[in-house]
Order: structure tokens, then C-alpha cells, then sequence
């Protein structure tokens, strides 16, 4: 009886032990679960957690395992090597990254390492890094990839084939970094690439034939620069380039075939310049030129075969330039794009001098079709002052000698009503108005073309000032022959006379 009893203390004990070591081990299994489960979302990009992960990315159009969209936020330093770089393999079907430095973090190098897992990435943003220099093959395997935006990243140095092999590249912006140089091969196998924007930088120096491998590009942006000096080998290789924007740059002059390699281009803007002198051919071979902007540079005259070479020109902007005149000859070849509706033309603030070689633009105003030109012109004023300070239109002789000052009546010298006019010389309605004596400005189609005089008219003509040339020296040194055979010839007479 007592033996049976202590059986069945010990079965009971047993018993229990079996089931306390099962619960352990059911406890201990459940605990490795989800260690495993925590391991591997902290190891998948979209699902990084912690306070002190360097970055943290949100992802969409997807689940956790196959998002196509990501946007990461960079907290603290990353080195190249850093093993979160990896996670980019949790990723693999991304298609668009955006990846953006906040203030108190720091990237200051191409990701190439995390890069290379996303084989399908198409898109690609990297905004406010410290990226001084994008190395070779920087982009490498990206070969779906068909636009790169890495503006605002303090980028100064761009190396051989930065941008290389890169065969579905479009769209490459490097806006508002430092670059300072372009040098040759520094993109190299983009064959796709149609848009270039290099705007805001400081490149002041583009090495001969640093796009020769961009033969697809359609727009470059290279505004707000400090470019100097153009030639035509710079622009070389760019067969199919059609806009081309090199607003507020240091450019003083343009000469001979400057844009000869750009055969196709419509659209050249170069506002904001130094421009004092642009030579015959300067825009040879830009036959199919359609649009051309001169704005804000220091032209004070136009070659008269300038625009001889871009006769498709329908949209020229002279404005804010230190031009005294515009002469039929300089405008005859594309003049008639302007007669239609469609055509741009502006002219106002510069030091036009009210004479006949205006008088086209009354022509002009009656012709054309186009509202925007007819009120460009109406509005354009003109200089009676010359810079010597004599007025180009003189009044007649009768009137000179009568007329005096007669301020109580309004009227000027001459008896005819002072116009107090505020002129305004540009479209804009925040310019302020420019309010001149009506002795020196007029508006030029307020002037009628037979009042307008020309230079070789007696009533208009300055003063001659005869300088020391080979054709007026030719004339004095014939005058004096004339009157020393003239002398000689009185002289055989009078001794004749008196032999006689």
C-alpha cells in the first residue's frame, strides 16, 4: 500500500517536470520567434526602427518587401562602408529614391555601395549633401535609371566619366552646386541624355569638347555662371541641340561662328551679360534660330549683315541695351516674321536717337498684326538730345530767331503745347515711370517720318569734323595743285603780255 502511494508521488512529480520543461521550451521558442521577427524588420530598408539608425526611410506602392517608391531622411554621418548601405538589397523593385540631408546630417558622397542593389531604380534625388566630388562611374549598373537630380549638394568637382554608361539617362540636373571647371569625358555613353542643367553653379572655364559625347542633347542650361569666353569647339558634338540658355554670365563679346556646331538651334538666350560687340558671323549657321534674347547686356550698335544668318527669327528682345540707333538694314532680314501675329519684338529702354533711321518702325506698326508689337512700338520713345548735347530735330530758321521761353502758357519756344506725358519704356506694370522733358524724349511713331531728320539733310546735319585721312589729304593735295597751276598760269600770261 505505501509502495503504491510513493508510485503515484513520483508519476505526479514527473509528470509536472515534463510539463514545466515543455512550457520552458514553448517560452524559449516563442522568444526566438520574435527575436527572428525583430531581427528581420530591422534589416529590411522600409522598416528600419531605433532612435539611433543613421536614417529612416518611408516607403509606398508596395508592401514591406517590394515598395517602388522610397523617401529617406539622412540624420547623422554615414561613412561609404557602413553596413546599412546593405539594406538596399531588402529593396530590390524600387523605382524612384529620394534621399534628402537633414540639417544636422551629412552625406558627402554618391551612395554607389547602396546604389548597386537597385537594378530597377528610375529615378533618382539627392538633395542638400555635401558632395564635393562625384567620382568616376559614380552611377555605375544603373542602367534603367532616366532621371538624376542632384541639385543643391555643394558639388565642386566633377571627374572623368562621372556620369558614364549610363544608357536610359534623359534628364541630369546638377543645379545650385560649386562646379567650377567642365572638363572633357566627364560624361561619356549617355545616349539618351536630352536635358543638362548646370544652372547656379561656378563654372567659369568649359574645356574644348566636354559635350562631344552628349550628341542627343536637346536643352543646356548653363545660366548664372561666370562664363567669359566662348568658342565654337566648346558647343562641339551637339548636333541635335535646340535651346541653349546662357543668361547672366561674363560674356563681353561673340565672334566669328561662335554657335556654327549647333545647326538645329531654336531657342538662344543671353540675358544679362557684358555683350559690347558681336562680329558679322557670330550667328552663322543658326538657320533654323526661331527665338533670340539680347536683353541686358552693353550693345550700342548692331552690324548691319548681323542677322543676315538667322532669317527664321520671329521672337528678338533687345530691350535694356545702349543702343542710339536700329537701321532698316539691321533689321530687313527678319522683318517680315513680324508682320503676323505671332512674332515678338522688343526694343524699349535704350538711347534710341530720333532720326530717319527710325522712320521703318512707322512701317512696321502699320503692318504688323501681332498686338503685343504694335504696343512695343507704340510705346518706344526716342532721344531728341544728341550726346553732344544738340537736339537731332532742329525747328525751322524763322523760328529759331522768334521763339522765346514762354512758361506762363504752357507752350514751348516754338508756340506748340507742352506734352506732359509719362513715358513708360517697358511693358512691365511694376516698372516705375520714367518721366523725361518732352525736350528730350519723344515717343518715335508720336514723330512723323518726314519730321525725322537724317544726316545728310542741311537743316539736321552736325558739324563735319574732318579728320587727317588718306582721301581728305588726297583732297588737300589736290586743291593745292589746282591752285598751283592756277598761279603758274597767271604768271606765263603777265610775261607775255609784257613782252608783247
Amino acid at each position: 500500500m505505501e509502495l503504491r502511494r510513493w508510485r503515484g508521488t513520483l508519476k505526479f512529480y514527473f509528470l509536472l517536470l515534463l510539463l514545466t520543461c515543455a512550457l520552458a521550451k514553448l517560452k524559449k521558442e516563442r522568444e526566438r520567434k520574435k527575436v527572428v521577427k525583430m531581427k528581420s524588420e530591422s534589416d529590411n530598408l522600409c522598416t528600419i526602427v531605433g532612435t539611433s539608425a543613421p536614417f529612416h526611410c518611408f516607403c509606398s506602392d508596395g508592401s514591406a518587401s517590394n515598395a517602388t517608391k522610397a523617401k529617406c531622411w539622412v540624420f547623422s554621418g554615414l561613412t561609404a562602408e557602413h553596413s546599412f548601405w546593405t539594406l538596399f538589397s531588402t529593396q530590390p523593385f524600387i523605382r524612384e529614391l529620394n534621399l534628402m540631408v537633414t540639417p544636422m546630417g551629412q552625406l558627402n558622397f554618391l551612395p554607389t555601395s547602396g546604389l548597386q542593389y537597385l537594378t530597377q531604380l528610375q529615378t533618382l534625388t539627392i538633395l542638400y549633401g555635401n558632395i564635393s566630388d562625384i567620382h568616376a562611374y559614380a552611377l555605375a549598373n544603373l542602367t534603367k535609371v532616366h532621371e538624376v537630380r542632384l541639385a543643391k549638394n555643394q558639388i565642386i568637382t566633377l571627374s572623368q566619366r562621372a556620369f558614364a554608361h549610363l544608357t536610359n539617362l534623359s534628364v541630369l540636373d546638377l543645379e545650385e552646386n560649386r562646379i567650377v571647371e567642365l572638363n572633357r569625358n566627364v560624361f561619356f555613353d549617355l545616349p539618351l541624355l536630352s536635358k543638362l542643367l548646370l544652372k547656379l553653379n561656378n563654372i567659369s572655364a568649359i574645356q574644348e569638347g566636354a559635350f562631344r559625347q552628349l550628341g542627343q542633347l536637346v536643352e543646356l542650361d548653363l545660366s548664372a555662371n561666370a562664363i567669359s569666353v566662348l568658342t565654337k569647339d566648346v558647343f562641339a558634338g551637339l548636333l541635335e541641340l535646340k535651346k541653349l540658355f546662357l543668361r547672366y554670365n561674363k560674356i563681353v563679346m561673340l565672334g566669328d561662328l561662335t554657335f556654327a556646331e549647333l545647326w538645329i538651334l531654336e531657342e538662344l538666350d543671353l540675358e544679362g551679360n557684358l555683350i559690347e560687340l558681336i562680329s558679322d558671323r557670330a550667328f552663322a549657321g543658326l538657320t533654323h534660330l526661331f527665338k533670340l534674347n539680347l536683353s541686358y547686356n552693353k550693345l550700342k550698335t548692331l552690324r548691319s549683315n548681323l542677322l543676315d544668318s538667322v532669317p527664321a527669327i520671329m521672337d528678338f528682345d533687345l530691350r535694356h541695351n545702349e543702343l542710339e540707333t536700329l537701321t532698316l538694314d539691321n533689321v530687313k532680314p527678319i522683318l517680315h516674321n513680324f508682320h503676323n501675329g505671332n512674332g515678338h519684338f522688343y526694343l524699349a529702354d535704350n538711347k534710341f536717337v530720333c532720326d530717319c533711321r527710325l522712320a521703318w518702325m512707322h512701317a512696321l506698326r502699320n503692318e504688323a498684326k501681332g498686338e503685343k508689337i504694335r504696343e512695343a512700338l507704340d510705346k518706344l520713345t526716342c532721344h531728341l538730345q544728341k550726346a553732344d548735347g544738340e537736339s537731332s530735330i532742329k525747328p525751322h530758321a524763322d523760328a529759331v530767331l522768334n521763339r522765346r521761353p514762354n512758361t506762363s502758357t504752357g507752350l514751348d519756344y516754338a508756340g506748340e503745347d507742352v506734352d506732359d506725358t509719362v513715358y513708360y519704356d517697358d511693358d512691365d506694370e511694376d516698372e516705375q515711370p520714367q518721366k523725361s522733358s518732352p525736350e528730350n524724349l519723344r515717343r518715335v511713331l508720336e514723330i512723323p517720318p518726314s519730321e525725322l531728320p537724317c544726316a545728310n539733310a542741311s537743316t539736321t546735319q552736325a558739324p563735319r569734323i574732318l579728320l587727317n585721312t588718306p582721301s581728305y589729304a588726297e583732297i588737300n593735295s589736290n586743291s593745292g595743285a589746282i591752285c598751283q597751276f592756277y598761279t603758274v598760269l597767271s604768271c606765263c600770261i603777265f610775261m607775255l603780255v609784257g613782252v608783247s
